[in-house]
C-alpha cells in the first residue's frame, strides 16, 4: 500500500511527499486540478503552440497543491489504495477580536 504524506508548506501551499512508484496517480491528479482558460484560444501564445491553454493548480515537479483543494483531493474517488498521512497545521483567526484559536 502506497502512503501520501501531506504536509502545510505555508498558508497557502501544502507539500504532497510520495514514493516515485505512484506516479500514474500524480497525472491524474493533476489532470483533475485543470483546466482551460476562458478564451484560451484566441491569445497568442497559444496559437503559437507555446502553451497547451490549461492552468494546472498541482505541479508535479514541485508537489505543491493550493490548500483550498485539499477538500476536493479528499472526494475523489480513488482506484488505487493509498492511505494518507497528514500532518496540517490548522489556524483559525478570530478578526473580530484579532486573536489567534488554536
Amino acid at each position: 500500500m502506497d502512503v501520501l504524506k501531506v504536509k502545510n508548506k505555508n498558508h497557502s501551499v501544502m507539500h504532497i511527499a510520495c514514493d516515485f512508484g505512484i506516479a500514474n496517480e500524480l497525472s491524474r491528479l493533476s489532470e483533475f486540478f485543470s483546466f482551460y482558460v476562458p478564451g484560451y484560444k484566441f491569445m497568442p501564445a497559444y496559437k503559437n503552440r507555446v502553451w497547451d491553454g490549461k492552468i494546472r493548480l498541482f505541479n508535479i515537479q514541485t508537489m505543491e497543491l493550493p490548500v483550498g483543494c485539499f477538500r476536493f483531493y479528499m472526494s475523489l474517488p480513488s482506484h488505487v489504495s493509498i492511505r494518507l498521512k497528514l500532518s496540517i497545521t490548522i489556524i483559525m483567526v478570530d478578526l473580530m477580536h484579532r486573536t489567534i484559536l488554536t
